[in-house]
């Protein structure tokens, strides 16, 4: 989880998503430089307020000075509406192999590929901080969670449950029973939200 300035955490994947986002929002300078459009500052300026307002709200940027490039290329750019177009064209290039690397620093909660021994221990001492802070319980182990479907449930969205067992690296898990007490909450809940 990624920390920001509101006290609400933001999942790593949001972070990445917007960093890969900015890969386009930066690649969308050429064509608009190149064809000579006239809101090409306006475009430029509304793409680095946003990157401020990130900034702002993003603990784990504050301080990062490859975060402080992609804002100075803007302002630079800004400033010098003139600059031809191979020198647009090099800067924007340069500001998304930024994104890149950005992207690489805060994967997985800013600890990194969880391809390295150290990123997996990194990710999964920040995961087991996070879920003792949830249920404020020290002695935290991970969730056993039970699975239990419906007679109407298929045997392919049991396999999804499954691979989501897998995707969130939940280990220990029990396929059981529906009990009556269990039939009677799907009816309940059922009729409460039914559409």
């Amino acid at each position: 989880m990624i920390q920001t300035t509101t006290g609400v955490p933001m999942s790593a994947a949001v972070l990445d998503n917007y960093l890969r986002s900015l890969i386009n929002l930066f690649f969308k300078i050429l064509p608009l430089k190149e064809s000579g459009e006239r809101s090409l500052g306006t475009y430029m300026r509304s793409l680095q307020a946003e990157l401020l307002g990130c900034n702002a709200l993003v603990d784990a940027i504050h301080d990062d000075s490859m975060f402080l490039s992609l804002i100075a290329i803007l302002q630079y750019l800004i400033d010098n509406p003139d600059c031809d177009v191979s020198f647009v064209r090099r800067e924007v290039f340069r500001a998304i192999s930024i994104c890149n690397k950005l992207k690489e620093k805060y994967a997985n909660g800013g600890f990194g590929s969880l391809e390295t021994k150290d990123g997996r221990e990194q990710a999964q001492a920040a995961y087991d901080e996070a879920a003792s802070k949830v249920r404020k319980d020290e002695n935290l182990k991970k969730p056993i969670i039970i699975i239990k479907s419906t007679p109407q449930a298929s045997f392919g969205s049991l396999v999804e449950v499954l691979d989501e067992m897998q995707i969130n690296s939940i280990s220990k898990y029990q396929i059981d029973n529906m009990t009556k007490a269990d039939s009677t909450m799907v009816i309940d809940y059922q009729n409460r939200h039914h559409k």
